[in-house]
């Protein structure tokens, strides 16, 4: 059984190595920030309009920092939300002083040391003293690389989460089920797919025939006060 999960993205521009710059994966991450945020005194740029990207905001704007957000795309949580769903979040990080870039990707991170700033697509330069990053994850396949296991980002799995390859199986963020409403095989990186694979991997590698129904992407969060079931 592969279940190698997946680590987070990084972002490939210059300046990416100063210090001050964060992922948001593992309990580790989330300690080095607060340790950070000790001798933070300017703005907080986030990264990403994701899950860890608006959790992190909640947060931060707990604790009074002065937040940017800058998103790729036209809308907050856009692997959930339309745009009038994903204007209630809008208005709601307005109302606590968020300043939120869309259609903006860092370009560069600037800086002696240590983070001091960073430049957007759209030409902003955004003051900051501390970033994080929250862009997806990818998953971790490059222990199967050139050992014949058909890989797309994940490793392709079929409804037993059998691989192409005999005795070999896959479960978690690592795996690429069907999702029964896109009707492809994609990365379905939650809890409940996780645990349900791995349980119908386990019962195949135990000799017990069982089939997954497929992954179906949900979330259900609350962020500042608004609620959403997607």
């Amino acid at each position: 059984l592969v279940a190698t999960g997946s680590s987070s993205r990084t972002l490939d521009v210059p300046g990416k190595g100063l210090a001050g710059i964060f992922p948001l994966r593992k309990m580790a991450d989330a300690e080095a920030i607060k340790r950070d945020l000790r001798a933070c005194r300017g703005p907080v740029v986030i990264v990403g309009g994701g899950l860890v990207g608006v959790k992190s905001l909640e947060a931060l704007a707990s604790k009074k920092k002065q937040i940017h957000l800058a998103i790729s795309s036209d809308r907050i949580l856009s692997q959930m939300l339309d745009r009038p769903a994903s204007d209630f979040f809008l208005r709601a990080f307005e109302r606590h002083g968020v300043r939120v870039h869309f259609h903006a990707d860092v370009t560069a991170f600037h800086g002696g040391e240590r983070v001091e700033g960073v430049s957007l697509s759209d030409g902003t330069t955004l003051a900051c003293d501390l970033a994080i990053i929250g862009k997806g994850v990818n998953p971790n396949v490059g222990c199967l690389k050139d050992t014949g296991v058909a890989l797309n980002q994940g490793v392709r799995v079929d409804a037993h989460m059998a691989t192409n390859v005999p005795a070999i199986f896959a479960a978690g963020d690592v795996a690429e089920p069907m999702d029964v409403l896109q009707q492809r095989s994609v990365p379905s990186t939650i809890w409940p797919s996780a645990t349900e694979g791995g349980r119908i991997a386990g019962l195949n590698m135990a000799g017990v025939p069982a089939t997954f129904s497929g992954a179906l992407r949900m979330n259900s969060v609350e962020i500042l006060g608004v609620r959403v079931i997607s």
